[in-house]
């Protein structure tokens, strides 16, 4: 059986190993390696490690000479790609998510687009997955892939939105299916990747748009 001083000399040098972890998962770590030194208990353990490291209580860091200081953990390096934010002019927005084109059901879109007219939308916002990008997903088909004529249905859905809202400022910001079509040429033409025709603005015309 381990005296008391042995056992908080355990928690001590596992502290001192794994600086970077939080105190209950270094508890946890000593419960299940040592746990028979603490009669397999979990929270004994853990006001255990808050004595070593002086976190409780005052009175408690007064009874202890020997604090670790732990050191503060570092958030690693992020690889997000830093992109400009676009801020919305102000206005009445019409929003449209998930329209997955060539897939869309054309009824509740007539519907939305009628009362988005009613209120008086100053634009629209194209928010993800507006073309659904079937033809070129990893995922298996039991249909004919057509992107070509996908992209035609595409073209001629922009041209009626383009036909109900003339001028109106339209932003379109893409989804995950969107992004299908740079994966595509990633995982089968990686040579190709970086040329114009992997990018949406290219393929659907979108400055000549405005959008």
């Amino acid at each position: 059986m381990k005296t008391k001083a042995e056992r908080v000399e355990l928690v001590r040098r596992t502290i001192e190993k794994f600086q970077h972890l939080p105190n209950r998962t270094i508890a946890r770590y000593i419960l299940h390696h040592y746990g028979v030194m603490f009669d397999g208990d979990l929270e004994r353990i853990r006001k255990s490690v808050l004595y070593c490291v002086g976190q409780n209580g005052e009175a408690g860091r007064r009874l202890n000479p020997r604090i670790i200081h732990k050191e503060r953990s570092v958030i690693p390096p992020t690889w997000r790609i830093h992109r400009e934010v676009h801020t919305l002019p102000p206005g009445l927005w019409f929003v449209m998510p998930d329209v997955h084109v060539p897939f869309h059901e054309p009824k509740p879109i007539e519907a939305a687009v009628k009362y988005a007219q009613d209120q008086g939308a100053t634009g629209i916002l194209f928010n993800g997955d507006l073309q659904d990008c079937a033809a070129v997903s990893f995922w298996p088909s039991t249909s004919k892939r057509d992107f070509d004529k996908e992209t035609e249905t595409m073209l001629d859905f922009l041209d009626f939105i383009e036909k109900e809202f003339p001028g109106i400022p339209k932003v379109w910001k893409p989804g995950n299916h969107e992004y299908r079509l740079p994966r595509y040429y990633g995982a089968k033409a990686p040579e190709l990747i970086g040329m114009p025709l992997m990018s949406f603005d290219v393929v659907l015309g979108l400055e000549y748009r405005n959008i």
